[in-house]
């Protein structure tokens, strides 16, 4: 259940978060530097970047934890493996602040900065915050979201003054960062050059035993000679999730599979909040075999395919083939993303 900050919580934000933006951290930081923030009350650090170095687009983002991190090493790898800059940006699992423009705060922001009696004028001077999750529509924080972001910019703000001064220098180029924790001994919070070290993204992997049942009978199916593309991407749209329980918009995905040669979409299906990405993944494909038989090949681009259909794949005898390019899907989700625009 979704709970709103009180307007105290907001005024302590928002004063933070002037700070932050009169220090100007985008003239020292680029969006490849990588600062940690370890909190008592968090079991893994919150990794914060600073964008705006290019002069374009200005804020602050914190990832809260290993796994959202993990979206920010996704989006910096998207265009090396191949990934829709629309599905990566979907991703991303963190709390943004942008310093952007008027016409960029929601109604619901603006209210509050109205009731906090706060006023800016001018291009990218307007402070407003997003709750960025896959599968869900950018949305205005809440109460923990304002909690955290407090305790993260508190201690955020002396670590960037040390930086400025120099007085703590990492190489961010060799993978350093610059952490800030709390030593319970000391009783005091410390400032010191780590290497950035995460966790990766772990996929699950679709294995079953070669001797069961199913498998004799998947592969006693003929092999027709459809080159299969399997991919997905997200709807680009806000649907109001409150009738079936959501407490903010949602942004599903749609997965599909087609046939290569032809551009024809074979199966297809929705991705919400609800739904186990993997199991409807699996299922599909299991549909597809069902009425068609194994297919020729399958070619994949995002990660998730790879690694869920690998082992699969293999004591199949199916070839499964990472391809930066989908044509047949990419045509498929122009078409689509030009329909919603209309």
């Amino acid at each position: 259940m979704r709970k709103e900050a009180t307007l105290q919580k907001w005024k302590e934000l928002y004063d933070l978060t002037l700070k932050i933006k009169a220090i100007e951290p985008w003239k020292y930081l680029a969006d490849t530097d990588i600062i940690q923030i370890e909190l008592p009350t968090e079991k893994e650090p919150c990794f914060i970047c600073v964008i705006g170095n290019n002069e374009e687009t200005y804020g602050v983002i914190t990832y809260n934890g290993y796994r959202s991190f993990n979206s920010y090493i996704e989006l910096s790898d998207a265009l090396e493996m191949g990934i829709p800059s629309l599905y990566a940006m979907y991703e991303q699992d963190n709390l943004t602040c942008y310093f952007g423009d008027r016409k960029e705060v929601s109604p619901r922001q603006y209210k509050i900065i109205s009731q906090l009696g706060l006023n800016f004028r001018g291009k990218n001077q307007w402070p407003y915050f997003l709750s960025c999750k896959p599968l869900y529509t950018p949305y205005l924080i809440d109460r923990s979201e304002v909690d955290l972001l407090i305790n993260v910019y508190r201690e955020f703000i002396p670590l960037l003054k040390k930086i400025i001064a120099q007085e703590i220098r990492a190489d961010f180029y060799r993978n350093e960062t610059v952490v800030r924790f709390y030593d319970k001994e000391a009783k005091t919070w410390k400032n010191e050059v780590r290497g950035l070290k995460y966790s990766p993204k772990s996929y699950l992997s679709l294995k079953i035993e070669e001797k069961h049942p199913i498998m004799d009978q998947i592969r006693s199916l003929a092999t027709n000679n459809i080159v299969v593309e399997i991919d997905m991407n997200y709807f680009n749209t806000e649907i109001d999730g409150k009738a079936d329980g959501y407490d903010r918009p949602i942004n599903p995905k749609f997965l599909i599979l087609l046939d290569k040669s032809s551009g024809m979409v074979i199966k297809q299906e929705m991705i919400n909040p609800k739904k186990k990405e993997e199991e409807v993944i699996t299922d599909l494909l299991f549909q597809f075999i069902g009425n068609y038989g194994r297919p020729k090949a399958i070619h994949f681009r995002l990660p998730v395919f790879g690694y869920l259909l690998e082992d699969f794949c293999l004591k199949i005898g199916v070839p499964l083939i990472h391809k930066q390019k989908l044509p047949a899907s990419d045509e498929f989700f122009e078409d689509f993303s030009t329909f919603f625009k209309k």
